[in-house]
């Protein structure tokens, strides 16, 4: 009888894994960030971000490197379409 929960518990454990992962819009196996949208323009961003970077570390508790991320924008867009779905703005984590 032990078995038979252990083998049940493992089932539940593993389906549970699948379930969270599938419902993770951005849970992806790809290895090569997700194609630019049409126009878009790399960017330096203004000496503000950096201001806003510490401002939301202090809140947050959570510290990065702002060095190590690339910014883009597309001009004349307030959003953009990507994988059929509207967005203003997009992160990837490669």
């Amino acid at each position: 009888m032990a078995l038979r929960r252990l083998i049940i518990r493992s089932w539940v454990a593993v389906g549970a894994t699948f379930a969270i992962a599938a419902g993770c819009r951005d849970f992806s196996l790809a290895l090569a960030p997700p194609q630019l949208p049409v126009g878009a323009e790399q960017l330096t961003p203004l000496p503000t971000y950096a201001s806003w970077w510490q401002a939301t570390e202090q809140c947050s508790g959570f510290h990065g490197d702002m060095s190590r991320i690339t910014w883009f924008a597309v001009p004349n867009h307030t959003s953009f379409i990507y994988d059929n779905i509207q967005y203003d703005g997009y992160w990837w984590n490669g």
